[in-house]
């Protein structure tokens, strides 16, 4: 449990992991809960070290990992943050990673899930197959600021933004893709702006049809790349990091209205869409 102070990790395993079952010198038994409420947690997993871990992972917990403030860096790391739970009701929490950037995965005998509430989250991915929300069960969003990104690039239609094996809906707050998108979620008192992305059509994983490809527009002259990019009307920005581009994205938002249109742009571009 991490309620404040500065927290600042740099290893070649897991930055901060939580068994669940393991046998403690106590006499107890793990939990495999992690819980964030407050202060400035950064971690860097990096290859750099001699002793690197293939596959290690930010933050990893067993059970349940909880934020509900606080200000979270993943600044390297294969996975970003992992667990059977993955609930996040405040803070910030912003990740670069090599393969995905939440991954709710069965650790425990227990349906996997990402749960959002509130808070920002702001996830960039790297080249390859990577997925910056990745569920094998189900993404249910509420409230906050998700910006998700595929990897870029023409190579990697098999990197998206959100790919949820089980049900993902969202009822509120505001959900910015780029890149490819596997998913589509549900919307409730939510409405979708579409800049410039074209279903690929090329499918997988038995779901064609559900892709959409980053090197693919409807019109091919969808450029985001490096810059601040503000979608007008809901009052917020994401950035675009050096190198990267996109060729679409897709805003979900209740901060919308249907039929309404709004422009996205970076100052010198600008692209224009209405709710639908």
């Amino acid at each position: 449990i991490v309620n404040g102070g500065t927290i600042t990790i740099r290893s070649y395993d897991d930055g901060l992991h939580a068994d669940y079952g393991t046998e403690l010198e106590n006499g107890e038994t793990g939990k495999g809960n992690i819980t964030i409420n407050d202060g400035i947690v950064t971690i860097a997993v990096t290859a750099s070290i001699s002793r690197y871990v293939s596959g290690a992972d930010a933050i990893h917990a067993d059970n349940t990992l909880t934020i509900t403030g606080g200000t979270i860096k993943v600044a390297s790391a294969y996975e970003g943050l992992e667990a059977t739970h993955i609930k996040i009701s405040g803070g910030t929490t912003t990740i670069s990673a090599s393969d995905d950037g939440l991954n709710a995965a069965k650790k425990i005998s227990s349906t996997p899930s990402i749960t959002i509430v509130g808070g920002l989250v702001d996830i960039t991915m790297a080249s390859g197959d990577t997925d910056g929300i990745d569920s094998n069960g189900t993404f249910i969003m509420t409230g906050g600021t998700v910006i998700t990104r595929g990897a870029p690039g023409s190579g990697n239609s098999m990197a998206t933004g959100l790919d949820c094996d089980g049900t993902a809906k969202i009822t509120g707050g505001t959900f910015i893709q780029l890149g490819a998108r596997e998913t589509v979620p549900t919307l409730t008192g939510c409405y979708t702006l579409n800049f410039g992305s074209a279903q690929g059509g090329f499918g997988g994983g038995g779901m064609p049809g559900m892709r959409w490809a980053s090197n693919t527009s409807s019109s091919g002259s969808y450029t985001f790349s490096a810059g601040t990019w503000t979608v007008s009307g809901i009052n917020v920005s994401f950035s675009v990091a050096s190198g990267y581009s996109y060729a679409g994205c897709v805003v979900y938002s209740s901060k919308i209205t249907s039929g309404t249109s709004y422009t996205i742009s970076n100052g010198s571009t600008s692209y224009t869409a209405t709710a639908a």
